[in-house]
């Protein structure tokens, strides 16, 4: 009887020790700040960080290749990176956007950059977008991409094939809108002169039949006014567009400032002393030379994109 006794309280104590190891094993044991997540641009000079090894090499390679020729196309930066938590901070889009400026994503003057972050501790996915890309990547494609790309094949365990999904989309939908929108300034600007002229004939037709019928006096001063209306018309796109992305950046920096984000004084005066004058205004303009830099380009985020679990 003693010995059967016995034997069930060692069952019983080895099953009570099981669970026990179960719970622990599921808690999270080890926080992560943003300056524990390696710079892969200060480590290999790639665009990858792949922290729980959801990325193979071969993955992770093409990732790199593709995120490079992007790059010298058209100098937009994105990286990738995986982690195993985004705590201690408060939620992993603070995450992300933190990181984001303290490496300083895109380029400096241009804010072209795109973090795709993967928690997987989290079970979340966020990407943040800067400035500069706001336009072709808003919040709600940004969204869409996530939802429709990445996150059906991470449901399934699918990781490597969610990142590389996620990845491609974000590229195609810069290298296509950056390419109609090269077209639409060059076919506006291709004949520029025969434009000015077709604007201006009808004004000098005007201003000969004023002279003909004795008129010029009254008629010169409204032809000249009418001249003046029409090219500041002409022009009220890109001064629109110039306004608006003016007003748009000072406004969220003093958002930024205002809301006392954590990053805002330190994140970024450490990158800008260490990497941002690296980071010259050359390399904004010429950027095959920017691709064997051992940073990124000293870009901002305007704490714009999306994110969803999985």
């Amino acid at each position: 009887m003693k010995k059967q006794l016995s034997r069930h309280s060692q069952i019983i104590i080895f099953a009570s020790s099981l669970s026990i190891s179960l719970i622990l094993s599921n808690i999270p044991t080890h926080a992560l700040t943003v300056q524990e997540v390696p710079n892969p641009r200060q480590k290999n000079s790639g665009w990858v960080t792949d922290m729980v090894d959801m990325l193979s090499p071969e993955a992770e390679a093409q990732i790199n290749q593709m995120i490079s020729n992007l790059e010298q196309e058209n100098g937009t930066e994105i990286t990738v990176v995986t982690v195993p938590t985004t705590k201690p901070s408060s939620t992993p889009k603070a995450f992300t956007t933190e990181l984001f400026n303290t490496w300083g994503i895109g380029k400096k003057g241009k804010d072209n950059g795109i973090l795709f972050l993967v928690s997987k501790g989290d079970r979340r996915t966020e990407i943040e977008t800067g400035y500069g890309v706001e336009e072709i990547l808003p919040d709600a494609l940004v969204g869409s991409i996530i939802r429709k790309q990445v996150t059906p094949k991470f449901k399934k365990g699918k990781f490597e094939a969610g990142i590389l999904a996620g990845t491609k989309s974000l590229i195609k939908e810069l290298e296509t809108k950056a390419t109609q929108t090269q077209t639409a300034v060059s076919s506006e600007t291709e004949h520029p002169d025969f434009v000015i002229f077709l604007v201006l004939l009808p004004m000098f037709l005007l201003m000969i039949i004023a002279f003909l019928l004795s008129l010029l006096p009254v008629l010169l001063p409204i032809s000249i006014f009418i001249i003046i209306i029409i090219m500041l018309l002409e022009w009220r796109g890109i001064i629109k567009t110039n306004l608006n992305s003016f007003m748009l950046k000072k406004l969220r920096n003093y958002s930024n400032n205002y809301s006392g984000s954590s990053y805002s004084s330190s994140s970024s005066s450490s990158y800008s002393s260490s990497s941002s004058s690296d980071y010259s205004s050359s390399s904004s303009s010429d950027y095959s030379s920017s691709s064997d830099s051992s940073d990124f380009g000293g870009g901002d985020s305007g704490g714009a994109g999306a994110g969803d679990d999985w």
